[in-house]
């Protein structure tokens, strides 16, 4: 990829360790790398990089720590991630983008690990039709002073709890001394198993819209977005289910923030 050039379509095929692709701009172009016969054994990095997408490719991520990932996106924009596999053992990271812009991750296939895909002030993205299955802890982080994400479509099933986990399909949170979370609207998601729904905790956001998606767990916050000014709740059924020792419920407070036509099912 050393030689590659705007415009160009890469196609990679074969098994490769770790990949570092640093310091290219790729111009509105872009770099297209085809990966539908490559697999992964180490963190694909992109540091410093401008225009690439990436198409396919099967990511096996060992479980050396707690924070070992597939894919590493650091100080990047304009990158696509589309159609991925990527598989642990219960303690691995498989996306991670931190300080980039315009971050787009699409039909990811994501099984066992304990963070599936963070976003961590990312200005400019999209989550798309990813799904996250037996994750021992969360299945997306959008967190620190991310604004202008777009999440639909996305599946969390079959949580596999790690001790000490506090699980989350989507888990969002402001960090201190940082702009707040803003303009994040998340739709259509489908969350089932022992895991809480959809939550932004600590510090609240601005602008976020959580409409018309469906959640059926056993813990106690199907949707929870607490200091969320300028917000909307709409459109959501919660439910939770049999035999829970919690009923799944929507909790949020916030300055102008409208919550209606949502659905909360009884304690079965």
């Amino acid at each position: 990829m050393a030689a590659a050039q705007p415009g160009d379509v890469v196609t990679l095929a074969g098994s490769f360790d770790a990949v570092t692709v640093e310091n290219r701009d790729f111009g509105t172009a872009g770099l297209r790398l085809n990966a539908w016969g490559a697999t992964f054994s180490g963190t694909f990095t992109l540091r410093n990089v401008t225009g690439l997408s990436l198409r396919g490719a099967r990511f096996t991520v060992p479980p050396t720590t707690a924070t070992t990932r597939g894919v590493n996106i650091i100080g990047s924009r304009r990158i696509a991630i589309e159609y991925p596999t990527i598989t642990g053992s219960g303690s691995a990271f498989g996306i991670i983008a931190q300080t980039s812009s315009d971050i787009s991750v699409s039909n990811a296939r994501m099984r066992a690990l304990r963070l599936g895909l963070g976003y961590i002030d990312v200005s400019g993205g999209r989550i798309a039709d990813n799904s996250f299955t037996a994750m021992s802890s969360d299945g997306i982080n959008v967190a620190g002073s991310s604004s202008r994400i777009t999440l639909i479509g996305n599946s969390c099933q079959g949580t596999a709890i790690s001790p000490g986990a506090h699980p989350d399909c989507i888990q969002m949170w402001s960090t201190a001394g940082k702009p707040q979370l803003a303009d994040i609207t998340i739709t259509k998601t489908s969350v089932s198993g022992a895991t809480q729904g959809i939550t932004l905790f600590d510090l609240g956001g601005q602008r976020i819209t959580i409409a018309d998606n469906r959640i059926d767990t056993s813990y106690p916050q199907g949707i929870a977005c607490y200091l969320c000014d300028d917000s909307r709740i709409t459109d959501n059924v919660v439910t939770t289910q049999p035999g829970a020792r919690w009923r799944t419920s929507i909790n949020a407070t916030g300055r102008n923030l409208v919550l209606s036509n949502n659905s909360v099912g009884p304690l079965n």
